[in-house]
């Protein structure tokens, strides 16, 4: 009796994946890549980069208002800013006002906000009399109550720290800190 020749089983001999397996292995890859990504925040990430950025440069300008204040006669601050008087004037750092300010303390150009033109910037305002200041800037990343803003301040007293506040501090008094 003849043989019939073996027929190959074309499942067994295959070499490689089916198209489901293909698609199932892609899709677990996706939810773990989004999974990953939304775990670390990136947007978070740059968010606290900026406000890390907005405090130094804080300290920048805490230091060389400083510096002026121990090479200036009385120890006086430079009287720039709204002072007792904010009714229309801006104390924002990098306005026409402003910018002498700078020249003041001994810097060739103002220091600018990491995301310009997004409500954030850094006010200074002195008193009447030189003898104290208040410098502050809104920081990005919040305390996640809505309405609350947190700020980064530093003022003639030494202290420095952040708050929150539902307004921007009273530049109006100067002399008294917001921390």
């Amino acid at each position: 009796m003849p043989t019939l020749p073996k027929q190959k089983n074309y499942r067994t001999d295959a070499k490689g994946f089916t198209i489901i397996e293909l698609i199932v292995v892609i899709t677990v890859i996706a939810i773990l890549a989004t999974a990953l990504f939304t775990a670390i925040d990136p947007r978070g990430f740059i968010a606290r980069g900026r406000d890390t950025q907005r405090r130094s440069d804080i300290r920048q300008y805490q230091v060389l208002l400083e510096q002026y204040a121990n090479n200036t006669p009385g120890s006086v601050y430079p009287q720039r800013g709204c002072g007792a008087s904010c009714a229309g004037a801006s104390p924002y750092l990098t306005n026409q006002t402003n910018v002498a300010l700078c020249g003041d303390i001994l810097m060739s150009q103002c220091l600018g906000d990491p995301t310009p033109g997004v409500g954030h910037g850094y006010y200074y305002s002195s008193a009447t009399d030189g003898l104290g200041y208040k410098l502050y800037t809104a920081l990005e990343v919040s305390s996640g109550v809505a309405g609350v803003t947190t700020y980064w301040e530093t003022c003639s007293s030494g202290k420095t720290g952040q708050f929150n506040s539902a307004t921007a501090p009273a530049l109006a008094d100067t002399l008294a800190c917001d921390l």
